[in-house]
Formats: C-alpha cells, sequence, structure tokens
C-alpha cells in the first residue's frame, strides 16, 4: 500500500517534535518518507544509429527513499522535436525498486487524426514499465509535445546510493528517426517537487505546479525554501473566492507567480527563521514574505507553518494552512485603479484630503476610473505647495528612458505641477531628481511630460514619488487632480509627424512612399528635414500629384533627400558642411547668427527630440538635382545662361517620359536662377521641325501666374521680368517627324538625360542597410566592374535580407568569394539601365549570371523581382540612379541555379537521383576517405526545413535515402557538408 500521510499524521508529527522544532532540523527517522534527496538534471537522450535522431530529454524529478512506497514523476520533453514520433517508450527499474502503478498512462498521445492512435500501455512486466504501438495502427508519441507522467515504486529497504534507471524509445519504422536510449540516475531522497507529490494532502499544489509548468524548477533549483499550502488552504481560498481555483489554473503566467512567492532561492528550516524577518521570494518582482513567531507557533505573512522542515534534497518544504498571495504592484505606471488600502499616500504642506477618489471629470485625454486628489488646506494659506508622497513597493529606474508623463486637472493654467523621485534614505540633497512643468488650460485634463533624462541622478532606483502643485495662483479650498503617471519615451519620427498639424501633406506622403516604417522603427536613428504643408502647397502645380504617381520611385526619392543617418542636432551642425542623405546626394547647411538653412530652406523648429532621432521644420520642399544636362538641346540661341542647371518640374529626371517619338505629348522643365532682363529662347531642333506646331508656356514658378505663351512655330521667346525660377511648358500636336529613337533628337523632340557623379558601387558603399553587400562585391572582385562604364541595373539586397539566409552560409560563401558567392551577385545584376517604369509584369530580364529573374507588378503597383529559383523579392526602394546605372533595393537574396560539388573534396563521385521525385532522394556518394556526411534541405527562400546526420561514413561507395514525403512541393537546395567542405544540388520535389 502506497504510504502518504495525512495532514492529521502531520499533525501529529508536528505535535511530538514541537520542542525542538524551531531549533533542529527533521530527521530521517521522524519523516522516512520525505527524507530524500534528488536534485533533477536534465539528461540528454544519446541518440544512437545513423538516421536522423529524435531529439528529447527525459528528466526524473525526484529521487527514491528506501523501505517505502514512492512516487517518482518522469517529464518527457519532445517540444524541440519537428514532426516526428516515438513508436514504444520503456523505462527499466534496478533491482530493489519495483514499478507497481503509472499514475496516467494514457499520457501519452498520438497526432490529431482518426488515422493515428494514442500509444498503448502495455503495463509493468517485472522491473519494465512499457508503452508501445502493438498493433502496428499508426500510433505513437506524438511530437513535438512534452509528457509529465507518475510511476508508483516500491523500494527495497537495503537500496542505498545512487540507482540507475535506463530508458528506451524506438524510432518510428515510417518516419525513421533513430532509436533514443539513455540512464538517468535515482539518488536517496525526494526533491522540493517530489515531496509535495508524495503528500496526500497537496494534491491542489501539486496540479498547480504542474499547470504553471514548475516542476522541474522545484526539483532543480538548490537551495529552495518552499512555504507549501495544504488542500485545505486552497479550499479556503476558493470558498472566499468562487472560481478563482480554475481561472488561476487556466492562467498558468498569474499562476506561476503566485506560487514564485511562496519559494525562495534559499535553505531555511525553522531554527534560521527570527520574528519579523523578511524572506525575498522568487515572484516577479521580488516581493518578500514576512515571518512572525509566536512561540512555538511560526508563521508566513500570518499563515501558519502546519508542518516545518520537511528535508528535501534541494531545500526544505514547510506545509502551511493558507495560500500567500502577493501584494499588488504599486509602481509606474501609477493609475490609481487599485482598491484604496494599497496606496500609502502622505500629504504636505497646504495639502488636505489627499486620497483616491473616482473621476470627476473624465473627459479628454482622461477617462479613467479613478485618480488621485489634492485639496488646498483653507486653514494653512502660508503655504506655497501642496503636495503627498507616494510610496512604491517595486523600485522605478529610467534606464529606458528618462521622460515621465502625467494626466493632471488644475483649476488655473499656468499652474507649476513639480514631480519628484526618491531613493530609498530620501536623501533629498543627493539622490532626489525633480522636474517642473506648467500647465496650459484651465479646469481640464492635460498630460504633462517631465525629461529626467539630463539628471545627475538617472541611474538610481527610486522607491518614492512625490507630486505637489504651487499655490500662487490658485484660491483656497481648490482642488488639484493627477493620474496616469507613467515612463514613456519620446515619440518617433513618424509619431511626431503624424501628430504635427503642419505636416498633414508629410504624413501622406511617407505613408504612399512606404517610408512611415522606417521612420516609425525605433530601432534607427535619423535625422529628418521636414517640410511644412506650406512648403508642399509652394511647389509648382501638379508637381505633387506627379510625385504621388509615382510613390516609391520619384515620391520616395525626393523624401529621402529630406533624411540624414544619425542624429544630428542644430549643435552638431556647421556653416558650409555637407551632409549626405539617404538618397545619395548632399544637402548644404549655411548658419548665419541663429538662422540655420539647409539648401536655402529655412529650419523654423530646431531639434524636436524623436525616439530615433531628430526632426527639423523647413520651410520648403528640398529638390535632389539628379539631372545634370539637356542632350541634342531642348533650346536654342540661349545668349544667357541660366544660371543653373536647367531639371525637371519635380526635381527627378523624367527618364521615361522622352524614350521615343510621342505624338501627343506635355513637358515641363524648371529653369532655375533666370537672370531679370535677360532674353530667352526656347524652342525645338531637329530633322522633322516645322512639321507641326507647338504650344510653348512660360509660368512663373513662385507664383504659378502664366508669364508667356506662344501657340504658333516652334519657339518662343521671352525676356524674364526679374531673377527667379521658371517652369517652361511645351504641349505638342500633330504628326511630328521620323518615329525613331530620339537620343539625338533628329525627330524634335527635346530630350533629358539623367547623369549622377556617383557610380553603382558608390552608392552602395555610403548605403547604411547594404553593409553586407558591400563586403560580399568587394570580396567577389566586383566593385571595379560596377564602378565601371556599364551601364547597369542592379537588384540590391538590403542587410536584412543576407541575415534571412542559413546560419554559416554567407561565411561559407565568402570563403570562395569568386565562386558560388559572385555567382549568386551576378544574378542580381543586368545589362542596361532598366528603370521602374520600364518594367512590365511577365517581363524576364537576363542577368550577368546567365539566367533570367521574372518581373511581376500586382494591382497595387508593388514590384518583385523573382530569382530563377523561385526566390521572391519586393523592390522596397526604386531608382537609385548613378552614373553608370540604377539600383533597385529588394528584401531578399535572389538565389540562381546552384550545382556545386566541386569543393567537396572527400567526393569522388556524387549522383543524386531520381531527380525530382514524390518521395525519397537515392544519394550516391563515393568518398575517398571516411567522413562524416550531413544533408540540410533549403527551400527556395534560404530556410533549412529539413537536417538530417547520415554520421560517419566510410572510404567507398555509400548509398542514403533521403526521405521527402513531408516536404512542400517545389524548388529545394541539397547542402551536402563532407568533413569541412561543402556542396549543394538543386533538386525538386513534385506532387
Amino acid at each position: 500500500m502506497k504510504t502518504k500521510f495525512t495532514l492529521l499524521t502531520l499533525l501529529t508529527c508536528f505535535l511530538l517534535t514541537t520542542a525542538n522544532a524551531q531549533n533542529a532540523k527533521t530527521s530521517v527517522a521522524d519523516y522516512s518518507p520525505f527524507t530524500s534527496l534528488y536534485k533533477a538534471e536534465k539528461q540528454k537522450a544519446t541518440a544512437l544509429g545513423d538516421a536522423k535522431a529524435v531529439e528529447g530529454t527525459m528528466t526524473a524529478l525526484t529521487g527514491y527513499d528506501a523501505d517505502a512506497t514512492v512516487e517518482i514523476p518522469f517529464f518527457f520533453d519532445l517540444t524541440n522535436v519537428d514532426d516526428e514520433w516515438v513508436d514504444s517508450l520503456s523505462i527499466t527499474f534496478p533491482a530493489g525498486i519495483t514499478p507497481i502503478s503509472v499514475s496516467n498512462d494514457d499520457v501519452f498521445f498520438a497526432f490529431e487524426s482518426p488515422d493515428f492512435d494514442d500509444e498503448e500501455f502495455n503495463g509493468i512486466d517485472g522491473q519494465t514499465v512499457s508503452w508501445g504501438d502493438n498493433d502496428n495502427n499508426w500510433g505513437g508519441i506524438a511530437a513535438p509535445n512534452s509528457y509529465l507522467f507518475t510511476v508508483t515504486v516500491t523500494v527495497d529497504a537495503g537500496v542505498t546510493g545512487d540507482q540507475t534507471v535506463d530508458f528506451f524509445a524506438s524510432g518510428d519504422q515510417f518516419a525513421n528517426p533513430a532509436d533514443l536510449a539513455g540512464s538517468l540516475t535515482l539518488g536517496e531522497g525526494l526533491s522540493v517537487y517530489g515531496i509535495v507529490v508524495n503528500s496526500e494532502v497537496h494534491n491542489t499544489l501539486e496540479a498547480a505546479i504542474n499547470a504553471a509548468g514548475l516542476f522541474v524548477a522545484l526539483a532543480n533549483l538548490d537551495p529552495t525554501t518552499l512555504f507549501a499550502p495544504t488542500d485545505a488552504a486552497f479550499d479556503e481560498l476558493e470558498a472566499a473566492n468562487p472560481g478563482i481555483i480554475a481561472d488561476l489554473l487556466d492562467d498558468p503566467e498569474t499562476l506561476g507567480n503566485i506560487l514564485l512567492y511562496h519559494a525562495a532561492n534559499v535553505e531555511a528550516f525553522s531554527g534560521d527563521l527570527t520574528d519579523g524577518q523578511e524572506i525575498e521570494t522568487l515572484e516577479a518582482n521580488g516581493f518578500a514574505v514576512t515571518v512572525s513567531i509566536v512561540d512555538p507557533q511560526i508563521f508566513i505573512n500570518g499563515e501558519e507553518v502546519v508542518v516545518p522542515n520537511l528535508d528535501a534534497s534541494n531545500g526544505v518544504v514547510h506545509a502551511i494552512d493558507g495560500v500567500l498571495l502577493p501584494p499588488a504592484v504599486v509602481s509606474l505606471p501609477l493609475d490609481f485603479e487599485l482598491p484604496v488600502e494599497n496606496y500609502n499616500i502622505i500629504g504636505f504642506g497646504g495639502a488636505q484630503n489627499t486620497s483616491v477618489i473616482p473621476n470627476p471629470d473624465p473627459s479628454g485625454v482622461n477617462t479613467s476610473d479613478n485618480v488621485w486628489q489634492q485639496t488646498q488646506d483653507a486653514a494653512n494659506t502660508a503655504e506655497l505647495f501642496a503636495g503627498a508622497v507616494i510610496d512604491l513597493n517595486v523600485p522605478v529606474d529610467f534606464s529606458e528612458s528618462g521622460l515621465v508623463a502625467m494626466d493632471v486637472w488644475t483649476p488655473q493654467d499656468l499652474t507649476e505641477v513639480t514631480i519628484r523621485f526618491e531613493i530609498a534614505n530620501n536623501d533629498p540633497a543627493s539622490a532626489g531628481m525633480q522636474r517642473t512643468v506648467n500647465t496650459t488650460v484651465t479646469g481640464a485634463w492635460e498630460t504633462l511630460t517631465f525629461d529626467f533624462s539630463d539628471d545627475a541622478n538617472i541611474g538610481n532606483e527610486f522607491v518614492r514619488c512625490v507630486v505637489f502643485f504651487n499655490l500662487d495662483l490658485n484660491n483656497t479650498d481648490d482642488t488639484f487632480y493627477a493620474d496616469n503617471i507613467r515612463g514613456t519615451e519620446n515619440p518617433t519620427i513618424f509619431e511626431i509627424v503624424e501628430a504635427s498639424d503642419v505636416h498633414e501633406t508629410l504624413e501622406t506622403a511617407l505613408l504612399a512612399s512606404g517610408l512611415d516604417g522606417v521612420t516609425n522603427d525605433p530601432a534607427v536613428d535619423l535625422t529628418l528635414f521636414a517640410p511644412t504643408d506650406e512648403a508642399f502647397d509652394a511647389l509648382p502645380d501638379g508637381v505633387l500629384t506627379s510625385l504621388l504617381d509615382d510613390p516609391t520611385g520619384a515620391l520616395a526619392n525626393v523624401l529621402l533627400y529630406h533624411v540624414v543617418g544619425g542624429s544630428a542636432f542644430s549643435g552638431d551642425l556647421s556653416d558650409g558642411q555637407e551632409v549626405l542623405t539617404l538618397q545619395g546626394e548632399t544637402v548644404t547647411v549655411a548658419i548665419n547668427g541663429s538662422v540655420i538653412t539647409i539648401n536655402g530652406a529655412e529650419v523654423i523648429i530646431a531639434d524636436i527630440p524623436a525616439s530615433n532621432g531628430v526632426v527639423h521644420v523647413i520651410d520648403a520642399v528640398l529638390v535632389p538635382e539628379l539631372c545634370t544636362q539637356f542632350a541634342g538641346g531642348p533650346y536654342t540661341n540661349f545668349t544667357t545662361t541660366f544660371g543653373g542647371v536647367p531639371v525637371a518640374a519635380d526635381g527627378i529626371c523624367p527618364f521615361n517620359a522622352i524614350t521615343g517619338f510621342q505624338s501627343w505629348a506635355s513637358e515641363a522643365y524648371l529653369a532655375d536662377n533666370a537672370v531679370g532682363g535677360s532674353t530667352y529662347t526656347f524652342g525645338l531642333s531637329g530633322g522633322a521641325v516645322g512639321a507641326w506646331d507647338a504650344d510653348f508656356i512660360i509660368i512663373d514658378a513662385l507664383t504659378g501666374e502664366i508669364v508667356a505663351s506662344e501657340t504658333e512655330g516652334n519657339s518662343i521667346t521671352w525676356t524674364a521680368p526679374a531673377d527667379g525660377n521658371y517652369i517652361w511648358i511645351i504641349q505638342e500636336a500633330g504628326f511630328c517627324g521620323n518615329q525613331t529613337e530620339n537620343a539625338d533628337t533628329d525627330n524634335g523632340f527635346p530630350y533629358m538625360t539623367c547623369e549622377s557623379d556617383v557610380t553603382i558601387t558608390d552608392i552602395v558603399v555610403a548605403s547604411e542597410i547594404h553593409n553586407t553587400l558591400e563586403t560580399a562585391v568587394i570580396e567577389a572582385e566586383l566593385a571595379d566592374v560596377l564602378a565601371g562604364e556599364g551601364p547597369f541595373t542592379v537588384f540590391a539586397p538590403t542587410d536584412d535580407a543576407f541575415d534571412l539566409l542559413p546560419d554559416g552560409l554567407l561565411d561559407d560563401l565568402l570563403e570562395d568569394p569568386t565562386g558560388d558567392l559572385a555567382t549568386i551577385l551576378t544574378h542580381h545584376v543586368a545589362n542596361g539601365t532598366v528603370y521602374s517604369t520600364d518594367l512590365t509584369d511577365g517581363q524576364s530580364i537576363p542577368t550577368l549570371q546567365g539566367e533570367n529573374v521574372t518581373v511581376g507588378i500586382d494591382g497595387e503597383g508593388v514590384v518583385t523581382i523573382t530569382s530563377a529559383t523561385g526566390v521572391v523579392a519586393e523592390v522596397i526602394v526604386a531608382n537609385l540612379i548613378a552614373s553608370n546605372g540604377v539600383i533597385h533595393v529588394i528584401d531578399a537574396v535572389l538565389l540562381p541555379t546552384l550545382s556545386s560539388v566541386d569543393n567537396l573534396t572527400s567526393v569522388d563521385e556524387l549522383k543524386v537521383f531520381p531527380n525530382p521525385t514524390n518521395n525519397q532522394f537515392t544519394v550516391d556518394i563515393e568518398l575517398n576517405a571516411s567522413e562524416r556526411v550531413t544533408v540540410d534541405m533549403i527551400n527556395i527562400v534560404g530556410q533549412v526545413v529539413k537536417s538530417i546526420d547520415l554520421g560517419t561514413r566510410s572510404a567507398g561507395l555509400n548509398r542514403e535515402y533521403i526521405d521527402v514525403n513531408d516536404l512542400s512541393e517545389g524548388i529545394y537546395f541539397m547542402n551536402l557538408t563532407v568533413g569541412g567542405t561543402q556542396g549543394t544540388v538543386k533538386v525538386q520535389v513534385v506532387r
């Protein structure tokens, strides 16, 4: 019969040993079933055989006790196993320890399918407990999963010392994993968890520990003191709070925290306890329990220790008659929604009626239920301040952010509100930090932000919050309210733009271009020169619409011209400084006294801090100047130069607008810095001039007024009324000559080239998000090629794209940079300049590697590039113009067909067949020396989806079978590692 102690038995033992209970550990003779050992250590099962091994762990969570019946819990953890199962499991105990029952023999289950059976319990045969798929009906122990079960054993009186328990898990005959075999060492004695399991008065506690997943911790952590509530204690809690036990069992996180409030990482027998002692627990906040002693009784937070000193292998257990509930957290954020008794608030100065009350004005920024109230003391009008001290039971620090926000309600605007934080010793001279902010509204809630980021004491932990109001502006008997005191962070750059009343156009542009993501990313560090709505309104008519029509191209290019990598506050800027933007061009800083301009745009608000950088508000849109010349000339007889380079109206070369003859077209060009009083002739040239009439219109770029027009002939002559910028528009109508390419403007059509003085290599090197690509291009000896004449089109993967490659693959490629690495890189390069507007859905583009990539364009204009092996990459930034081509930034690495086995120096011959296959590949590998062989199956997006360790193979021909029934249809790369070398074979799975 199983030996378990009832509460009556335990109480009897307690009464018999009261005299010595507080001064000595309970002896083995006193509590023999509980005296035991076993500090369980996870012991990983040893994988046998040469097929894929199921990785799992079997753990015994307690030891044994001689001459007793003991429940030994086992934990079989298969959570790291992917889509495998085992056919059978057996556990064999040594002589002298005999299994007699299993508490939950149906614990194991198979897959959720009628085609699979739960594992069958075979029963107990001598010293062995086993489960098995006896009818061979697709049964098995399912993984990934974990299983907790208990075996009850009888232990002979003569058993001593460490004992070995063997286990064996057979591999499934279809999935073909390796068998598992291992052994566990049982020592004498019970762990803390083992004491709970073997107690008849701790069934609820056992269930709670299991539900919270703390069984391994309480079997392993050494030392551990556990204050163990009895079943009666849990019943009392349930009676006072109906349904609470079920709710906690459904909430393992909360349940676990409550249980950890009963455990401490110390060994505290009753003789180690003193009256008033506080013991820090393992609870998430480290809340302590308080010991009180009314001789001879011991109490923990007022709950009596009914049985002390149950000696465990890794500590001690004290049975208590109540469940300990951790105190409510009073810390930042302070929202005053806990019951009033949880708050220790002490008023001072001219304070009266300091209390937590229902929100008297739930509106605006604060609609919460409860707030803190502070009433001015009418009888103490001499005081300048009224406030209160609020004690925090969990210290706060400001290591993440030095900002604190608080919602306040005051009867008068411009009221000074001060918040102070103090450390435990309350030393205001050295340890505190405080800030004061004035309110801006009267009789309404508002949020105030207090910045402690530069305070010398910010590195401390604080346990007291002090809030007080200046009474100078207020009459007696006035009342103030505060709520929601919380740590906060600066908003991100995008959040600043989003919250601004003068940046609605910029917000729209960031969203349309997709740059809201990077400007909202807390991990980046950027500077944004933010044009106001008025700045965008000052652009010529139609320019903004044109930009929005090309959100990821022209618009993104203009916006990136306003963004600089790193935080550049105004104090970091200097007169004449050239700052490189993310667009690739530089902007020029000018400083005249207190006025800062960026390319002539004035910084009207500087240094708005963001959590990911800084924002400067500017009064004009910055236009990148990528177009450097007219080719063949759309103009004639300019006797005076423009004084500046002609650029397109939107600042972006119209590279897609003048690729061939168009019989009906309209083009606009911005001529900057025209000289007042100078006469300009703007016309058409070429062999077909005179075949039609063109309309010419000249617009003042500042006012939008039409200052000149001509509807006949092929040119317009005009005298500029004043210095300034003017937009020249040509509208053609009718047939205008031949339809040949107009690079020489032979058909009379104006033509503009896009040129930049930076090469493709220069752009990659300057980019903050192409560090890996830069390294790869240099190592592959392609840097000079991509800086050469070209032209080239490069699809440039970001650093994040390279990070998605399997671990170690990039390092392996870099070891042979001019081989597979160069092959992969040249699969990203095409001859010629292919802008985004030249792309069409389904278009096939040959790469320098030899294979084609395929263009995809969906209904929303999203452009994707698909590699020869099916890797799909999205174009996230298009049309970065270089002097020798163009770059499109993509979010994945394009993989070409790689069948490289030349590096496998130990392999004389390698064959993979059939290829394609629908179930398994046969791999014939002839080795010239004995080597370890592993196989990784990699999908087309670079993810390792199957790994197989074939073990050490002997010299000569080896035939292996690679099961792929678990892989989806598609292209894969079979990556073979032989010794220290790797090779790859492209394979296909079909269904």
